[in-house]
C-alpha cells in the first residue's frame, strides 16, 4: 500500500450524498408537498426528485435555474441580470433546496454572493477586504450549511480559498490559506467537529493539491495534478481522490486503498468526483478519451476494479460539469450525473440520459430528493 503523503501546507473536500429517508406513513404527503414544490402537477406518489442547477446566456446576460426530474425549469433571477450557480444541495432534515451563485444587478458591475433558499436569494457577507467572491460545493451537515467559495483580493494573494457557516446562530465566514500564493476551494466535508476542505495552492505557476483540516493546510504529494482533488467522508473514515499524470488514485484515511484507472486506453484529464453511499465508494472521471476521435467521455468506478458506467458524449460535448460536484449516489446503488451531451443539458441515472428542456445550459451540480 502506498501512504498519501502529508504536510501543513491545504485542504479536503466533500461530495455530499444527498438521501431522505421517513416514516412509511409520512412518505406520500412528503411527496405531494416536493410536487408542489418542483411545479410537478398530480398527487403521483415517487420515490425521488432529482435536482440539476445551472445557468444560460440570455445575451447579453446570463440566468440561473433549476430543473426537478427533468422539467420545466424554475428560474432564480430575471433575464436582465448577470448570475451564475456554484452548486445545490438539499437538507435531509427539513427537504430545503440551497444553491450557491453570484449575481450582478441591473448595470451594476459589482458580483455580490449570495445563496437560493427554496428559490429565495440571500446576500452573502464578504470577508474583510476582498472586492468579490465565487460560491461554489454547498454541503450540510445536520442543521448547518457550508458554501464553498473563492474570495478576490486586490492585494496578493490575490484569490483565497474560504467558506460560510450558516446556521441558527447566523452567517460566519473562513479564509483558508496566506500569502504568498493564491488558493482555490474545490470540496469540503465534515467528521464530527472537523472541517475538511479540499483545494489547491498555486507555487510557481503550478497547482498543487492540498487540503485544510480546522484552517491548517496540508500538502497532498504526487505528481503533475490534473483538475481538482475530491473528497468524502463515511462515518470517522474520510476518502481523497486525486489525479496525477494520467493516473486516478483513492485514499482512505491517508492510504491509498485501490489502482482506480482500469478499464481501456485513453486519457482522463478531468477532475475527479467522489461519492460515498452505505459501505461503496463511487469514483468518477471525465475528459478526453483518446481513441483519434477526440471523443470526450465520462467513466465511474464502483469500489476499484473496471467501471460501472462509461458514459459516451460525443465530439465537442463537454465533460462532467463542475466535477467535484456533479455525481451523487443513494444507498439503494443508483447513480446519477449531471452535464451536458452535444452541448444540450441533460443528467444521466445509472448510465441512462434525460434531456433537460431550455437547450444549453452551464450545469453546475445535482442532487437528490430520496425517499
Amino acid at each position: 500500500m502506498k501512504k498519501l503523503l502529508l504536510s501543513k501546507v491545504c485542504a479536503l473536500s466533500a461530495i455530499a450524498i444527498l438521501t431522505f429517508s421517513c416514516k412509511k406513513e409520512e412518505v406520500n404527503e412528503k411527496v405531494k408537498l416536493n410536487n408542489k414544490k418542483s411545479g410537478l402537477a398530480g398527487t403521483t406518489v415517487v420515490t425521488e426528485a432529482v435536482y440539476v442547477a445551472g445557468y444560460n446566456f440570455v445575451y447579453p446576460y446570463t440566468q440561473s435555474k433549476y430543473w426537478v426530474n427533468g422539467g420545466t425549469a424554475t428560474n432564480l433571477t430575471s433575464s436582465t441580470s448577470y448570475s451564475t450557480v456554484g452548486s445545490i444541495a438539499i437538507s435531509e432534515l427539513t427537504d430545503d433546496v440551497y444553491i450557491s451563485g453570484a449575481e450582478n444587478i441591473g448595470t451594476s458591475t459589482s458580483t455580490s454572493p449570495k445563496y437560493w433558499k427554496n428559490g429565495v436569494g440571500i446576500s452573502l457577507p464578504l470577508p474583510s477586504g476582498a472586492t468579490t467572491a465565487y460560491p461554489g460545493r454547498v454541503y450540510i451537515k445536520g442543521s448547518d450549511v457550508y458554501i464553498l467559495a473563492n474570495a478576490l483580493f486586490p492585494t496578493a494573494p490575490s484569490m483565497r480559498a474560504m467558506y460560510w457557516k450558516i446556521n441558527s446562530s447566523g452567517t460566519t465566514s473562513t479564509l483558508l490559506g496566506s500569502s504568498p500564493d493564491y488558493t482555490r476551494a474545490a470540496n469540503i466535508t465534515v467528521i464530527g467537529t472537523d472541517v475538511y476542505v479540499s483545494g489547491t495552492r498555486t507555487v510557481s505557476s503550478s497547482n498543487v493539491p492540498v487540503y485544510w483540516k480546522n484552517g491548517v493546510e496540508y500538502s497532498i504529494a504526487g505528481g503533475t495534478l490534473r483538475g481538482n482533488p475530491a473528497i468524502a467522508s463515511l462515518g470517522a473514515d474520510l476518502y481523497i481522490a486525486v489525479a496525477f499524470d494520467d493516473e486516478y488514485h483513492l485514499y482512505k484515511n491517508g492510504t491509498e486503498i485501490t489502482s482506480i484507472l482500469t478499464g481501456g486506453p485513453g486519457r482522463l484529464t478531468g477532475s475527479a468526483s467522489l461519492s460515498v453511499a452505505g459501505t461503496d465508494v463511487y469514483f468518477g472521471v471525465s475528459g478526453s478519451y483518446s481513441t483519434g476521435t477526440g471523443e470526450n467521455r465520462i467513466f465511474i468506478w464502483k469500489n476499484s476494479g473496471s467501471p460501472v458506467y462509461v458514459i459516451s458524449k460525443g465530439i465537442g460535448s463537454d465533460g462532467l460539469a463542475n466535477t467535484n460536484a456533479a455525481m451523487v449516489a443513494t444507498p439503494d446503488g443508483n447513480v446519477y450525473v449531471s452535464g451536458r451531451d452535444h452541448l444540450t443539458s441533460c443528467y444521466w441515472r445509472n448510465g441512462v440520459k434525460t434531456n433537460l428542456p431550455g437547450g444549453s445550459t452551464y450545469i453546475s451540480g445535482i442532487a437528490i430528493l430520496y425517499y
